[in-house]
């Protein structure tokens, strides 16, 4: 039986990871439940109009929706912040939000990531979200997820900043009405 860590006895690595992943788990976590809290509470009156698809959607109902998805996100990463499937989720989710939010700053217009409580800086979301994607691949790997599947995760991430990238390019002005 191992004896547990104590100041003059250093945590074994996978005691470390474990402590990491959870520190991160609850960060990530504390950030998409504010967001959704601004997004519910906030909500943009604006419609989203989403082009090539002629529809049209009420602003407070898609906040809301998505205040759901981020709230739904955070809890599968704290309830699973030991295992790495968890993390590839979260790459793949802030990756489509970094495609997201480049493109709103590329373009001029705020992300919308907390909705009608306060717009952030250009470009700070999409470093935000760039850096929880890095925390999640480095965690995917620590968390020994096969390593077949690191290439086909980046692959991912990409291909969601670019849904991300065309999702943001459908809804920015002229389009919000």
């Amino acid at each position: 039986m191992t004896q547990p860590a104590s100041p003059t006895t250093p945590a074994s690595p996978a005691a470390v990871v474990r402590t990491a992943a959870l520190i991160a788990a609850l960060l990530i976590a504390g950030l998409l439940f504010f967001t959704g809290y601004a997004k519910a509470a906030y909500p943009n009156p604006k419609d989203i109009q989403i082009e090539h698809l002629d529809v049209t959607i009420a602003g407070p109902t898609f906040d809301r929706a998505v205040a759901g998805i981020e709230a739904a996100i955070a809890v599968i990463i704290i309830g699973l912040h030991r295992k790495w499937p968890a993390w590839i989720l979260s790459a793949l989710f802030f990756g489509a939000l970094a495609g997201y939010s480049f493109f709103k700053s590329w373009h001029g217009e705020a992300c919308g990531c907390f909705s009608k409580m306060f717009d952030p800086p250009p470009y700070s979301m999409f470093a935000v979200d760039a850096l929880i994607v890095a925390i999640s691949l480095g965690l995917t790997a620590a968390l020994r997820a096969p390593r077949v599947l690191l290439p086909f995760t980046i692959v991912g991430v990409l291909v969601a900043a670019g849904a991300g990238w065309a999702a943001s390019d459908m809804t920015t002005p002229p389009r919000r009405s």
